[in-house]
């Protein structure tokens, strides 16, 4: 028996299926892909033992920079909250990890009850009806939020606030070439958007969606009570992306009319962890619960009165029938949706309103001593809560490359002159003055 054995395409298959291609050869599939790069001629270093291969594996990883070795002020869409030690805790109980997902909920109880619990809190923490079982970022958030918008209106086109991260834009593009919708990112005003430029790009043509996200990728506030009314007149859509920490304090999107939300839930329970880990945090209106991407676990009590839990919802391809399938996703973040659930019931309201005032708080300090004693400012004068836009003597790029070689991660840069700075609760005045410092420094 040889590999060929477990191959099921015969020779004459092969033949047939290259001939309807029109192809000479398997080779010729890969023509187009460079020579060089089909048999490349590696490098290779000689063969070294498991506890060689061991060191240079650790010496490779030491190369990596945590923002804990540092003092950071890094924002962008992740950001460094305090993740108290119940959290981990908890998500480490062997109940849930060994419980297994709830495709079989007959097994998993206490699975589907954290869920059904992270769903609650989500749809209250955002003022919309329903909130799914989490999804994987939020830049696939933005993705099946647009689809589920599409799913309900002929119109193909999406207006992108340009105050939306640019990361998740590019996600949101390299899916919508294959949902056949047009996104367009929409004029900049001051770091942000106004709602006058909804009405007028949507003069000539039917608007699918709207999104906007509050505070915006520069930290700033954006005018989303005036954005959803234009929006509404142009009968289009409104997907609000979040920050949930923000809404500590803010209005939530359901309150300013968005009838899809989304977020990344990094922030809450969840460390950096070198650019993760993240969760997708998704809810919306009644009138989109029926399409709603993911699972949707329920709550019900059986044939005896008991309370049990349910997955009331899956509409997903493999459960339905393609046609009526309102995503192709197939599973959630349940650990780090544990860990959502876990840090939002520790805070409860209260504490999460703290955590974003002492937040916002330092940011406000921090921005009055860097205007008054560096040459940096704050790039607009749209208000902000916890992360700012700084525009200073030199480039961003090299601002944060001097931070850097001062233990400070600052950043990201947005484009060659502007860099934020995000403050949350774990940083405090000393930090404000070592950051004030080092820029006093850095803009002589």
């Amino acid at each position: 028996m040889s590999a060929g054995d477990f191959v099921p395409h015969t020779a004459d298959d092969v033949r047939a299926m290259l001939d309807v291609i029109g192809a000479g050869s398997i080779d010729d599939l890969f023509a187009t892909v460079p020579a060089d790069l089909r048999d490349p001629q590696l490098d290779l270093s000689a063969p070294m033992s498991e506890p060689e291969v061991a060191r240079h594996l650790t010496s490779l990883a030491s190369r990596n920079l945590p923002s804990s070795g540092g003092l950071s002020f890094l924002g962008g869409g992740l950001y460094d909250h305090y993740v108290p030690a119940v959290v981990r805790a908890m998500a480490s109980r062997g109940e849930f990890a060994t419980a297994y997902t709830p495709y079989q909920a007959e097994a998993s109880q206490g699975t589907l009850q954290y869920l059904y619990e992270f769903q609650t809190m989500v749809a209250e923490l955002f003022g919309l009806t329903a909130a799914n079982a989490s999804l994987y970022d939020a830049g696939t958030g933005l993705v099946e939020a647009v689809n589920l918008a599409a799913m309900r209106r002929e119109a193909r086109r999406v207006l992108v606030a340009p105050g939306v991260n640019p990361r998740y834009v590019r996600v949101l593009r390299t899916y919508a070439g294959g949902l056949g919708i047009d996104v367009e990112v929409l004029p900049e005003n001051d770091l942000g958007c106004e709602a006058g430029a909804i009405a007028e790009a949507a003069r000539d043509e039917y608007v699918l969606a709207v999104v906007v996200q509050q505070p915006n990728r520069y930290g700033l506030l954006e005018e989303v009570r005036e954005i959803g009314r234009a929006a509404a007149d142009v009968e289009a859509k409104l997907i609000a992306v979040c920050d949930p920490v923000s809404l500590g304090v803010l209005e939530p999107p359901g309150a300013w009319g968005a009838q899809i939300a989304l977020a990344e839930g990094q922030a809450v329970g969840n460390p950096v962890a070198f650019g993760g880990q993240c969760v997708g945090l998704f809810a919306t209106d009644e009138s989109f619960v029926r399409h709603m991407p993911g699972r949707l676990v329920g709550e019900t009590v059986d044939a005896e009165g008991r309370r049990g839990y349910v997955l009331t919802l899956q509409a997903r391809e493999q459960h339905i029938r393609r046609e009526k399938a309102g995503s192709n996703i197939c599973t959630n973040q349940s650990l780090f949706a544990l860990m959502v659930t876990v840090q939002l019931s520790w805070l409860g309201p209260q504490g999460l309103r703290h955590v974003a005032e002492v937040s916002a708080s330092l940011a406000h300090l921090a921005a009055a001593r860097i205007a008054a004693e560096t040459p940096f400012e704050v790039a607009s004068e749209r208000p902000f809560l916890r992360e700012l836009p700084l525009r200073g003597p030199k480039p961003a790029a090299e601002v944060l490359a001097e931070l850097r070689a001062r233990g400070i991660w600052a950043g990201p840069a947005c484009d060659d002159e502007i860099f934020t700075l995000a403050f949350t609760e774990r940083r405090t005045a000393s930090d404000v003055d070592a950051l004030v410092d080092a820029l006093k420094e850095i803009g002589k």
